[in-house]
């Protein structure tokens, strides 16, 4: 079709504009935070300079100007139909997933009657949308509306909102059920959204035309609820392990969830025979209602605050110290200030190769089924560290960690008050009664085929390393993710991802995004008592740190070690 270049194309494109224009506009809208979808139907006012626009259109001189252009309808006060401002924050677009933007028009276009009464029509529909529009939600739009497509997505709509508020009372009630929703994609309406169980993912609700990557096992749900399976039946649910559909004969989303979230026959009587056990070994009584159910391990957990108990001293604890030290070698230090970043190594790189031991079987008195006793190495690699002591200057940490003296002592400090991140490692004799208690407990229940897991075992143990360590003071810094940075060769030859955290310019700026950055400022750097040109690297270090962090917020101090007699 060639552009409006006369006023018989004037009058197909007003003929065109009353065939497609509607009287109404359908939207959807999801609350990005709470996931609460809703929907209403908004009347369509006609475009207040229609009459204006009809009159310019059949009085212009195209003999002499030529087919209509975007340039024409700017200059002529038409220039809202070239684009719509949209505000910032608001996401909205039609059921073909094209946005607003996309029907623009730029003012060198030329214009046939097609192109302007679309845009005319879609124009009217978001001005009309506009004042029902607010930051914080994402919105789709659709003109023409017929009963089933209408009943379809309702359809989607109420289900979606039935698995988020499923998910919500189970996460009231059970403390290792959490709820995580993924970032959007950019044409979907509700991100993919998982129900986990203690951090791994048991079912996922998502939108049927977006496909769910998942890198192996551990981050793959068992079971997937695609919109697209609610057509027709909807109780329909994808079995990702076995490939199947699950639930067929169920005939809603609630029955669905309801079979999948269900406990086994004996619960109840499991849950005393649980709580009899752990009076028997731990000496102390257990509330029944400190008794739960993992559905992704298929196995009976105690609530978190119980599972502090049973450790004793050998608890998680928050580091307290003001400052965190850790000696390591001068080209590590250059790496991070050229870079910016704070490495943390995959425990596989670790130099006490009992740490990755630790992690057999994750406190469980079982093998997982998705998790063969050959994958600790690939289970070690969910959890990244590094570690620091409060010891600084201190003769034998340069020995030992600081290359012998000629390497570095970075300090660090909070970059909040609170420190949140850093727990201190506990020192006890590995054959403790503390340690030899919960191993009891997990093999007796074992015995009377009880599946039972400790569900912090991994957090906990990992703070934990024998007494004869207990000079080195050391305080850790551990992190689970499943996306490493990249992967590098360690000094055990084992190739190891690791993962990097930028150093935080501000408390703001680590707040923004906590999962990127460092929760530890660098505020001083010691160089070792055996380091060739002490004074000189003092000063090139200073120039360093002025030329690779000009807009640092605060001052690195660079100090020569204090110590004067030291010997390897």
């Amino acid at each position: 079709m060639e552009g409006i270049s006369n006023i018989s194309d004037a009058k197909s494109f007003f003929m065109y504009y009353k065939t497609q224009r509607e009287n109404e506009v359908f939207l959807y809208s999801i609350d990005i935070e709470t996931g609460d979808l809703s929907s209403k139907t908004v009347k369509i006012p006609m475009y207040d300079k229609i009459n204006a626009l009809q009159y310019y259109l059949f009085n212009r001189d195209y003999d002499n100007r030529g087919p209509l252009t975007g340039l024409d309808l700017k200059n002529n006060g038409f220039g809202d139909l070239l684009g719509t401002h949209i505000p910032s924050g608001i996401a909205v677009t039609d059921w073909h997933h094209n946005s607003i933007d996309q029907y623009a028009i730029s003012c060198d276009t030329v214009i046939n009657a097609g192109i302007l009464s679309s845009r005319l029509v879609r124009i009217e529909a978001i001005n009309a949308l506009l004042p029902h529009l607010k930051k914080g939600e994402r919105y789709k739009y659709k003109l023409h509306q017929d009963p089933i497509y209408t009943a379809r997505q309702e359809n989607i709509m109420r289900s979606y909102t039935e698995f988020v508020q499923f998910a919500n009372t189970l996460s009231e009630r059970h403390p290792y059920v959490q709820i995580y929703r993924s970032d959007y994609a950019f044409d979907e309406f509700f991100p993919k959204t998982y129900i986990c169980i203690n951090g791994r993912p048991y079912i996922v609700f998502r939108q049927g035309n977006m496909a769910s990557g998942y890198q192996d096992a551990r981050s793959l749900p068992c079971y997937d609820v695609m919109d697209c399976f609610y057509e027709n039946n909807c109780g329909k649910v994808w079995d990702i392990h076995n490939q199947s559909y699950c639930f067929e004969g169920s005939t809603s989303l609630k029955e669905v969830l309801n079979n999948l979230f269900n406990t086994p026959t004996d619960y109840e009587k499991t849950k005393v025979l649980i709580a009899k056990e752990f009076k028997s070994i731990f000496g102390k009584d257990l509330n029944n209602k400190d008794i739960f159910y993992d559905w992704v391990k298929k196995c009976y957990c105690l609530a978190p605050d119980m599972e502090d108990v049973i450790f004793g001293e050998c608890a998680m604890k928050l580091s307290k110290e003001k400052y965190f030290c850790k000696y390591t070698s001068l080209d590590t230090l250059m790496a991070v200030l050229k870079s910016e970043n704070m490495r943390l190594n995959s425990i596989v790189s670790m130099n006490d190769p009992t740490e990755i031991l630790k992690l057999k079987g994750e406190g469980c008195n079982y093998m997982h089924s998705i998790e063969e006793q050959e994958e600790i190495l690939k289970y070690a690699n969910y959890y990244y560290i590094t570690s620091f002591t409060k010891n600084q200057d201190d003769l034998n940490m340069w020995r030992f960690y600081g290359e012998k003296g000629t390497g570095v002592c970075m300090v660090f400090m909070p970059i909040k008050d609170t420190q949140e991140d850093v727990f201190d490692v506990t020192y006890v004799d590995l054959d403790s009664n503390i340690l030899s208690k919960i191993d009891a407990f997990l093999s007796s229940l074992e015995k009377k085929a009880i599946r039972f897991s400790i569900q912090s075992y991994v957090d906990k143990y990992l703070f934990i390393k024998p007494k004869e360590y207990d000079t080195e003071n050391e305080r850790r810094l551990v992190i689970a993710s499943n996306h490493p940075t990249d992967f590098a060769r360690y000094s055990n030859n084992i190739v190891t991802p690791f993962i990097d955290r930028k150093l935080p310019y501000s408390i703001e700026q680590y707040e923004t995004a906590p999962e990127s950055y460092f929760p530890l400022k660098l505020v001083k750097i010691i160089l070792g008592p055996e380091m060739m040109n002490k004074e000189d690297n003092k000063r090139q270090i200073n120039f360093m740190i002025d030329c690779k962090l000009p807009n640092f917020p605060y001052k690195i101090d660079v100090e020569v070690s204090k110590i004067k007699c030291y010997r390897n």
